[in-house]
């Protein structure tokens, strides 16, 4: 028999026995909860702070409650007339490259990729001098039939051209100011009916500046959808303090999450043999469980850092991911969540999170190409970290709730990262031990039990998160 320290059975389980297991050599006692929970609690504190901060932040903002259409005729009495162009792809070099993506029909997720393009619109309104004082932050206001323009937050170009005319940015509009971040606001004009007439990409739709505060009524959506209206609740950036503030909120919740289900995982594993095949290698070989730790999340985390820098490609993400659960691959799970069925969101999130992306993408794939699921999770925790980023006022909110969530299913995708990355080493132990078909069964055992618990955290983490966002919204 092998004395290699991972198939001695002095360090393996029973499972057949009721009786508690004895403790593993060198086991000390079960590590308190009081720091962890502390440490959740304190994060969700501090993204509720962090989303009281940007709503006093947007106290007197204009258009605050606004709700909009680019097209369309008013649902009610009391809106503004707008005028809405997107700017000519010319005016951005990337364009280009969406454009050979639409001429190649490509799509991912059942998403046509050319819709991920975010480019800047000219908007022309007719409003009094004192709602144009109260958009500016730096700047003049544009001269009436100039071609000049305020500019949003995120506006990229300082002068750009539509008709072989040049529009100049002589001023730039609060942060706050929802809905035209993207946006170049032009004061209406006779003279510029040409540019926003439809055969050029043009279009006539209103801005309901306390939208918001009206009520939304059956007969107003049966109207907005014969005349294929898309009225939006327009995205404000949020504050950068506010922002950063719930970014790190949110990394205590997912610290402290993972540190608080370990403990109680490590206390459940005392006295049951249940997952003792999957938690006894968290202890036996601490550093690969660490080390994974830290890399799927600091995965999640560095590119949500990254998206502070990269807003336009954060909506874009987000755009996409929208499309995904709105008519792409995921559109039957965004269908659930729409129409109030929380246990079916719930099996559709569960079977997309644990059927499909941990064992049909994950798994699975790693008993033939080892490590391949542990890279496409920090792959996808990376991405969602980018997405997920609290760049916007009006989810910063949603993230005292969301937030375990997301300690949930980042715990549970990094357990099962560690049963992949654990499997080719048990398999290399294996054919080194006298006892193969042991080594074997403890390897399948290993990764067996680690998807399970990877499915038990995730059912857990599916049924929470369909309670939320459908009760609290």
């Amino acid at each position: 028999m092998s004395e290699d320290p991972l198939f001695d059975p002095a360090t393996s389980r029973n499972q057949s026995t009721l009786a508690p297991p004895p403790p593993l050599p060198g086991a000390a006692r079960p590590k308190a909860l009081t720091g962890p929970l502390l440490l959740t609690l304190g994060g969700i504190l501090v993204i509720a702070a962090a989303a009281l901060m940007e709503e006093h932040s947007q106290v007197g903002a204009p258009w605050r409650f606004a709700l909009a259409a680019r097209s369309g005729s008013a649902l009610w009495d009391g809106t503004i007339p707008i005028q809405v162009r997107k700017l000519p792809s010319e005016n951005f070099p990337e364009s280009a490259f969406l454009k050979q993506v639409q001429s190649a029909g490509s799509s991912l997720e059942g998403v046509d990729l050319s819709s991920l393009e975010i480019r800047e619109s000219l908007v022309s309104v007719e409003l009094p001098q004192e709602q144009w004082e109260a958009l500016l932050v730096s700047g003049r206001i544009p001269d009436s039939g100039a071609r000049e323009v305020l500019a949003g937050h995120l506006c990229r170009l300082e002068q750009f051209t539509i008709n072989s005319e040049t529009y100049t940015v002589v001023g730039r509009m609060k942060r706050a100011t929802a809905g035209f971040a993207f946006s170049y606001l032009i004061p209406r004009a006779a003279s510029l009916d040409e540019v926003f007439r439809a055969e050029a990409g043009g279009s006539t739709g209103w801005l309901d500046p306390e939208g918001q505060l009206r009520e939304f009524t059956e007969e107003d959506q049966k109207r907005a959808e014969q005349e294929e209206q898309q009225v939006v609740v327009p995205l404000i950036p949020a504050a950068r303090i506010p922002a950063f503030v719930s970014f790190l909120g949110i990394g205590m919740v997912a610290v402290g999450g993972a540190f608080l289900q370990l403990r109680l995982l490590f206390r459940f594993n005392a006295q049951n043999t249940l997952f003792c095949d999957i938690i006894d290698p968290i202890t036996q070989f601490p550093r690969i469980a660490l080390s994974i730790h830290v890399v799927c999340y600091g995965a999640y985390f560095v590119t949500g850092l990254a998206a502070f820098l990269f807003p336009r490609a954060n909506l874009q993400l987000l755009t996409f991911v929208t499309e995904v659960f709105t008519t792409g691959n995921l559109a039957e799970l965004g269908q659930a969540y729409v129409s109030g069925n929380v246990l079916g969101a719930a099996w559709h999130t569960f079977i997309n999170n644990f059927i499909v992306v941990t064992v049909g993408s994950g798994v699975i794939p790693s008993l033939i190409l080892p490590f391949w699921g542990a890279f496409k999770t920090v792959l996808n925790l990376g991405v969602a970290g980018f997405a997920m980023a609290p760049l916007w006022a009006d989810i910063l909110g949603r993230f005292t709730y969301h937030s375990v969530t997301l300690a949930l299913e980042m715990e549970a995708y990094t357990i099962a990262a560690f049963a992949i990355v654990l499997y080719p080493i048990y398999m290399v132990r294996a054919f080194q031990s006298e006892d193969f078909l042991g080594g074997l069964k403890r390897t399948w055992a290993m990764v067996g039990w680690g998807t399970v618990l990877s499915g038990a955290l995730l059912l857990i983490a599916a049924v929470y998160e369909a309670v939320t966002i459908i009760v609290i919204g």
